[in-house]
């Protein structure tokens, strides 16, 4: 028979022993973060925003929400930040990877072989931002993940003078922007 002492003693252990986990677990994925950020030659931010990137305009955005493990650099011609994004709102949270790229490209709607990448685009002032709803990825596919983002800023700018213009008809997938 536990005790009433004894069960406080190791209600607060419990407690202790998450709150540890969840801080070491942090700064491991801090540590790959800037792993990351030292290999595509970016910076890493840690919970700062590039300046004129304001989170608090996007749509999944509440105000108990938080951005962190932020890296920022020019990634094939344009600026570019990432970031862990957590939802700290609804019933259950949820985390995020998030990748802004600086473009004046207006985001169009996408073609029905962009929406089954299962990306996600909004423009928040000079930015657009992508993602996969409630999706974290693993450091490793970062890099991959910043070149779809990439070809994707890439159909909106090809757009921007032609909306009406078929994905894919310039003889390239519109997805890896590689020959059909």
């Amino acid at each position: 028979m536990i005790g009433r002492g004894t069960s406080l003693w190791l209600t607060g252990f419990s407690s202790s022993g998450l709150i540890v986990w969840f801080l070491l677990r942090g700064r491991s994925r801090a540590r790959q973060y800037n792993r990351v950020a030292g290999e595509l030659g970016f910076t890493y931010l840690g919970n700062a925003l590039p300046e004129t990137l304001n989170l608090s305009k996007a749509s999944f955005w509440n105000s108990w929400d938080m951005a962190t493990n932020v890296i920022a650099g020019n990634f094939k011609g344009v600026e570019t930040a990432v970031l862990h994004f957590h939802a700290n709102h609804g019933e259950v949270g949820y985390k995020q990877t998030t990748v802004a790229m600086k473009s004046s490209a207006p985001v169009v709607e996408l073609s029905s072989l962009w929406q089954s990448s299962g990306i996600r685009a909004e423009r928040i002032g000079e930015w657009i931002v992508m993602f996969r709803e409630k999706e974290t990825l693993a450091t490793a596919q970062i890099p991959g993940f910043l070149d779809d983002c990439r070809s994707l800023v890439q159909y909106f700018e090809d757009r921007q003078g032609n909306p009406g213009a078929n994905p894919g008809t310039d003889g390239t997938d519109p997805i890896s922007r590689k020959s059909m």
